[in-house]
Order: structure tokens, then C-alpha cells, then sequence
């Protein structure tokens, strides 16, 4: 397994198992669209596992953050190492995208966060 993909509180985690790249993102794609519940508008994504990312990769996280954004809330970067965070800050992704160091301190900003009702 290359990756975890879980619902908790709402909130769609997923965390990466290893670097996302050419060879398996469009399994990657293909599974986060079948986890995103409807009613799910906020994800993070933990990448303190993953060292590298490929244009492939990045695409998945622009895609996804998209999505997110389009229902209302938006995709949220936990655990960025350096090799990735200097990739992120090249393409401009830092403009766009929150970043917390860990997992938990992403999950604490939108349980502060105020929740908009769901109909």
C-alpha cells in the first residue's frame, strides 16, 4: 500500500506511504475520487512519508484541492519535508495550499474552524 485514505469527522485524510509519482498517481486519483463523499469538503493531505513528487503528482494535488475548493472548502498539506516544501515554494503551490508541520496541527485548524451547515 502506497497510501491511506480515511474520513474522520468529516474531513477527508489521506496520507502518503511514498513518493507520488508518474508510476501509480492515476491509481492514487482514481481512489481519493471514490473516497470523496459528497458531503466531504475539506481534505489534508500528510506527506511526511513521501520525499519526492513528479509534475504527475503535483497534478493530483492542484486536481484535488480544486475539487475541494469548488464544494466550499479546500485541501490542506501536513508534514512537508524540505525536498518537497522547496518544490512546492518553485511552483508556487505555498500561494495556495495551507501547510502545517504535522497531521494534528492541520486537523486542529478545522476543528477551530467554523462549520458552514450541510442541507
Amino acid at each position: 500500500m502506497r497510501f491511506t485514505v480515511e474520513i474522520r469527522d468529516g474531513v477527508l485524510l489521506v496520507s502518503l506511504l511514498a513518493d507520488l509519482t508518474f508510476d501509480w498517481f492515476m491509481e492514487f486519483d482514481e481512489q481519493i475520487r471514490q473516497a470523496l463523499a459528497p458531503q466531504v469538503t475539506h481534505g489534508i493531505l500528510d506527506l511526511s512519508r513521501a520525499h519526492h513528487l513528479d509534475s504527475s503528482g503535483l497534478g493530483v494535488i492542484a486536481r484535488l484541492h480544486r475539487d475541494l475548493k469548488a464544494r466550499g472548502g479546500g485541501l490542506i498539506l501536513a508534514g512537508v519535508v524540505p525536498p518537497i516544501d522547496n518544490l512546492l515554494q518553485m511552483v508556487g503551490f505555498h500561494h495556495h495550499l495551507r501547510m502545517y508541520p504535522t497531521l494534528e496541527e492541520a486537523l486542529a485548524t478545522l476543528r477551530l474552524a467554523p462549520r458552514t451547515p450541510q442541507n
